[in-house]
Protein backbone atom coordinates (compact mmCIF):
# COMPACT_ATOMS: atom_id res chain seq x y z
CA UNK A 1 0.00 0.00 0.00
CA UNK A 2 1.18 3.13 -1.05
CA UNK A 3 0.43 6.76 1.38
CA UNK A 4 0.82 10.07 0.25
CA UNK A 5 3.01 12.08 2.24
CA UNK A 6 5.59 9.41 2.86
CA UNK A 7 8.97 8.10 1.76
CA UNK A 8 8.25 4.79 -0.58
CA UNK A 9 10.01 2.20 -2.31
CA UNK A 10 8.58 2.16 -5.80
CA UNK A 11 9.31 0.02 -9.14
CA UNK A 12 9.91 1.29 -12.42
CA UNK A 13 7.41 0.64 -15.20
CA UNK A 14 8.56 2.53 -18.14
CA UNK A 15 11.01 5.64 -18.71
CA UNK A 16 11.10 8.36 -20.94
CA UNK A 17 13.03 11.61 -21.73
CA UNK A 18 10.76 13.04 -18.73
CA UNK A 19 11.46 10.89 -16.23
CA UNK A 20 10.65 7.77 -14.52
CA UNK A 21 6.76 6.69 -14.30
CA UNK A 22 7.01 4.07 -11.27
CA UNK A 23 3.99 1.78 -10.06
CA UNK A 24 2.17 3.44 -7.04
CA UNK A 25 0.17 0.73 -6.56
CA UNK A 26 -3.65 1.60 -4.92
CA UNK A 27 -2.06 5.40 -5.78
CA UNK A 28 -2.18 4.58 -9.51
CA UNK A 29 1.17 5.57 -11.44
CA UNK A 30 3.21 7.95 -9.82
CA UNK A 31 5.05 10.04 -11.98
CA UNK A 32 9.31 11.03 -11.06
CA UNK A 33 10.99 13.86 -12.96
CA UNK A 34 13.77 13.30 -14.90
CA UNK A 35 15.37 16.33 -12.89
CA UNK A 36 15.42 14.21 -9.65
CA UNK A 37 17.53 11.80 -11.16
CA UNK A 38 20.93 11.66 -10.53
CA UNK A 39 21.67 8.45 -11.91
CA UNK A 40 21.11 5.80 -14.34
CA UNK A 41 17.17 4.03 -13.72
CA UNK A 42 15.77 1.46 -15.78
CA UNK A 43 12.48 -0.34 -15.97
CA UNK A 44 12.13 -2.99 -12.87
CA UNK A 45 14.62 -1.18 -11.33
CA UNK A 46 13.69 0.58 -7.69
CA UNK A 47 13.57 3.56 -6.37
CA UNK A 48 13.14 5.86 -2.70
CA UNK A 49 10.57 8.37 -3.71
CA UNK A 50 8.50 10.78 -1.37
CA UNK A 51 5.12 11.01 -2.72
CA UNK A 52 2.74 14.16 -3.16
CA UNK A 53 0.37 15.60 -5.53
CA UNK A 54 1.20 18.12 -7.99
CA UNK A 55 -0.45 21.02 -8.80
CA UNK A 56 -2.76 18.95 -11.15
CA UNK A 57 -3.64 16.86 -8.53
CA UNK A 58 -1.82 13.83 -9.98
CA UNK A 59 0.50 11.61 -7.40
CA UNK A 60 4.52 12.73 -8.19
CA UNK A 61 7.36 11.38 -6.57
CA UNK A 62 11.05 13.14 -4.99
CA UNK A 63 13.85 12.19 -4.26
CA UNK A 64 14.37 14.79 -1.81
CA UNK A 65 13.94 14.75 1.81
CA UNK A 66 11.15 16.95 3.55
CA UNK A 67 11.61 18.33 6.62
CA UNK A 68 8.69 16.41 7.63
CA UNK A 69 6.20 13.84 6.45
CA UNK A 70 2.73 12.65 7.24
CA UNK A 71 2.05 12.36 10.65
CA UNK A 72 5.24 14.21 11.89
CA UNK A 73 5.77 17.29 13.56
CA UNK A 74 8.08 20.24 12.70
CA UNK A 75 8.74 24.10 12.54
CA UNK A 76 8.17 25.43 9.21
CA UNK A 77 8.06 28.96 8.48
CA UNK A 78 5.47 30.48 6.20
CA UNK A 79 6.46 31.73 2.73
CA UNK A 80 2.94 33.05 1.80
CA UNK A 81 -0.26 33.60 2.57
CA UNK A 82 -3.25 34.30 0.33
CA UNK A 83 -7.34 33.71 0.70
CA UNK A 84 -6.86 29.76 1.07
CA UNK A 85 -4.39 29.78 3.71
CA UNK A 86 -0.68 29.84 4.42
CA UNK A 87 2.18 27.82 2.55
CA UNK A 88 4.81 26.92 4.89
CA UNK A 89 8.27 26.05 3.50
CA UNK A 90 8.58 22.40 4.01
CA UNK A 91 11.89 21.99 1.61
CA UNK A 92 10.25 20.89 -1.49
CA UNK A 93 9.59 22.78 -4.64
CA UNK A 94 5.43 22.83 -4.04
CA UNK A 95 5.25 24.52 -0.18
CA UNK A 96 2.55 23.07 1.89
CA UNK A 97 -0.55 24.86 3.10
CA UNK A 98 -1.70 25.15 6.43
CA UNK A 99 -5.89 26.20 5.94
CA UNK A 100 -6.75 29.19 8.18
CA UNK A 101 -9.27 27.04 10.67
CA UNK A 102 -6.09 24.66 10.74
CA UNK A 103 -4.28 28.00 12.32
CA UNK A 104 -4.12 28.37 16.00
CA UNK A 105 -2.82 31.12 16.51
CA UNK A 106 -3.22 32.47 12.92
CA UNK A 107 0.35 32.57 10.91
CA UNK A 108 1.89 35.77 9.75
CA UNK A 109 3.95 35.68 6.70
CA UNK A 110 7.99 34.87 7.61
CA UNK A 111 7.45 33.55 11.09
CA UNK A 112 7.72 29.80 11.79
CA UNK A 113 5.26 27.34 13.35
CA UNK A 114 5.50 23.74 15.00
CA UNK A 115 2.91 22.07 13.00
CA UNK A 116 1.77 18.76 12.40
CA UNK A 117 1.51 17.58 8.85
CA UNK A 118 -1.68 15.64 8.11
CA UNK A 119 -3.59 14.07 5.04
CA UNK A 120 -6.66 16.10 4.36
CA UNK A 121 -9.61 13.49 3.85
CA UNK A 122 -11.70 15.53 1.36
CA UNK A 123 -8.76 16.57 -1.01
CA UNK A 124 -6.59 13.58 -0.26
CA UNK A 125 -3.87 16.85 -0.41
CA UNK A 126 -0.73 16.82 2.18
CA UNK A 127 -1.82 20.14 5.07
CA UNK A 128 -0.44 21.42 7.96
CA UNK A 129 -1.91 22.23 11.55
CA UNK A 130 -0.50 24.48 14.17
CA UNK A 131 -4.01 22.89 16.18
CA UNK A 132 -1.93 20.15 17.34
CA UNK A 133 -4.25 19.16 20.49
CA UNK A 134 -6.64 17.72 18.18
CA UNK A 135 -3.62 15.11 17.13
CA UNK A 136 -2.99 14.23 20.44
CA UNK A 137 -3.68 10.93 22.21
CA UNK A 138 -7.27 11.02 24.14
CA UNK A 139 -5.92 7.95 26.49
CA UNK A 140 -4.87 9.15 29.81
CA UNK A 141 -1.12 9.75 30.34
CA UNK A 142 0.27 6.54 32.76
CA UNK A 143 3.66 7.39 32.80
CA UNK A 144 5.66 6.55 35.99
CA UNK A 145 7.72 9.10 37.83
CA UNK A 146 11.14 9.88 36.27
CA UNK A 147 10.55 7.44 33.11
CA UNK A 148 12.36 8.80 30.19
CA UNK A 149 10.34 10.32 27.17
CA UNK A 150 10.83 12.37 24.24
CA UNK A 151 10.19 15.72 24.35
CA UNK A 152 9.16 18.78 21.52
CA UNK A 153 9.24 22.37 22.58
CA UNK A 154 5.90 23.71 21.46
CA UNK A 155 5.65 27.13 23.42
CA UNK A 156 5.46 29.36 26.22
CA UNK A 157 3.56 30.33 29.01
CA UNK A 158 3.48 31.88 32.20
CA UNK A 159 4.76 28.98 34.09
CA UNK A 160 6.88 27.36 31.97
CA UNK A 161 7.51 25.71 28.06
CA UNK A 162 4.63 23.85 27.10
CA UNK A 163 6.10 20.75 25.58
CA UNK A 164 4.91 17.48 23.31
CA UNK A 165 5.45 14.26 25.82
CA UNK A 166 6.16 11.88 23.36
CA UNK A 167 4.27 13.13 20.73
CA UNK A 168 0.87 12.08 22.58
CA UNK A 169 0.13 14.35 25.94
CA UNK A 170 1.41 17.70 26.79
CA UNK A 171 3.76 18.56 29.65
CA UNK A 172 4.91 21.92 31.36
CA UNK A 173 9.05 22.06 31.86
CA UNK A 174 8.75 24.61 34.75
CA UNK A 175 11.06 27.71 33.71
CA UNK A 176 12.94 27.29 37.18
CA UNK A 177 14.12 23.97 36.55
CA UNK A 178 15.59 25.53 33.19
CA UNK A 179 18.96 26.30 32.66
CA UNK A 180 19.68 26.77 28.96
CA UNK A 181 17.80 28.09 26.30
CA UNK A 182 15.21 26.38 24.32
CA UNK A 183 13.34 27.57 21.07
CA UNK A 184 10.05 26.31 19.91
CA UNK A 185 10.40 23.08 17.82
CA UNK A 186 13.50 21.51 19.84
CA UNK A 187 13.60 18.33 20.09
CA UNK A 188 15.34 16.81 23.72
CA UNK A 189 14.90 13.57 26.65
CA UNK A 190 13.25 14.66 29.46
CA UNK A 191 11.99 13.02 32.50
CA UNK A 192 8.33 12.89 34.10
CA UNK A 193 8.46 14.54 37.69
CA UNK A 194 4.81 14.48 38.11
CA UNK A 195 1.33 13.55 36.30
CA UNK A 196 -1.46 15.39 38.46
CA UNK A 197 -4.73 14.03 38.97
CA UNK A 198 -6.32 16.29 35.77
CA UNK A 199 -4.20 14.76 33.61
CA UNK A 200 -1.37 17.56 33.27
CA UNK A 201 2.38 16.22 33.38
CA UNK A 202 5.07 18.03 35.03
CA UNK A 203 8.69 17.40 33.00
CA UNK A 204 12.48 17.69 34.15
CA UNK A 205 15.13 17.88 31.70
CA UNK A 206 17.60 16.69 34.22
CA UNK A 207 16.94 13.88 36.96
CA UNK A 208 17.15 15.32 40.57
CA UNK A 209 21.23 15.29 41.45
CA UNK A 210 22.12 15.29 37.64
CA UNK A 211 22.28 19.49 37.64
CA UNK A 212 25.28 21.38 36.30
CA UNK A 213 28.44 21.13 38.92
CA UNK A 214 29.95 24.74 39.21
Amino acid sequence: MSILGTTQTLFVNEMSNEGAYLDGRDLGEVFLPSKEIDYELEAGDSVQVFIYLDHAGHPTGTTKKPLAEVGEFALLRVKAINSTGAFLDWGLEKDVLAPYNEQKPKMKDGFSYLVRLYLDNASQRICASSNFNKFLSKEEPTYSVMEEVDLIVAGKTDLGYKVLVNEAHIGVVYYNTVFKKLFVGQRLKGFIQKVREDGKIDVLLEKPGMGKVN
